[in-house]
């Protein structure tokens, strides 16, 4: 296959590709103080915003985010088998799929 980046660059870099998910929250700046609506980007299962005030880069790897393919549902019962934490083995014992 031809492809027009340079060798061991497939496209998927955040410079290029650019983040997997961005949305808008209400954040407090870990340097500053300052609290206000901004841009929460994450990328390759890490997370981060920007302080508009001070520019400070602030980590948000430490909290835990539910999955939003998740939430939706009580219980595995409810869940479509594609995302159930357990499905069945064809060999007949359970295997976690994570």
């Amino acid at each position: 296959m031809s492809s027009n980046l340079p060798p061991g660059v497939s496209g998927n870099e955040y410079e290029i590709a650019g983040p997997d998910h961005e949305r808008e929250e209400e954040r407090t700046c870990s340097t500053c103080g300052v609290t206000a609506t901004t841009t929460v980007y994450s990328y390759d299962f890490r997370r981060w915003f920007s302080c508009d005030s001070c520019d400070a880069e602030n980590n948000l790897d430490d909290e835990l985010v539910p999955d939003p393919d998740l939430h939706a549902y009580e219980d595995d019962s409810e869940m479509p088998e594609r995302l159930s934490s357990t499905q069945e083995d064809p060999h007949g014992s359970h295997s976690s799929s994570r």
